[in-house]
């Protein structure tokens, strides 16, 4: 249910893995964003030109490194998570950043 105050938009994505959907849902977004500008883009998911972004999971390269080996590094699901998480907190970017607990900004 959503309050009528907010428009609601169902982002078409067709990807049958989750790391494919996620580039899809990122595709779209960049492509409405320029169609209707908006003042801050605020992301739940790590991905690039996001304005704020709001932590609520761990560092997954971090969490690879530990839980994966080393073929793992090598499938498109790590490259593309990989690549989102490092356009969001690579330095030098103007996200910032809310984090909600002390593993997060490890």
């Amino acid at each position: 249910e959503c309050p009528d105050v907010f428009e609601l938009i169902k982002v078409p994505v067709k990807s049958h893995t989750n790391h494919g959907r996620n580039a899809e849902y990122f595709a779209w977004v960049q492509k409405h964003l320029r169609e209707h500008p908006v003042d801050r883009v605020v992301g739940f998911n790590k991905m690039p030109g996001l304005d704020v972004y709001y932590a609520a999971d761990v560092c997954y390269a971090e969490k690879v490194a530990q839980e994966k080996g080393f073929f793992y590094r090598l499938t498109s699901r790590y490259r593309h998570y990989a690549a989102f998480e490092r356009a969001t907190f690579e330095q030098g970017k103007p996200t910032q950043l809310l984090m909600l607990t002390d593993k997060q900004i490890a």
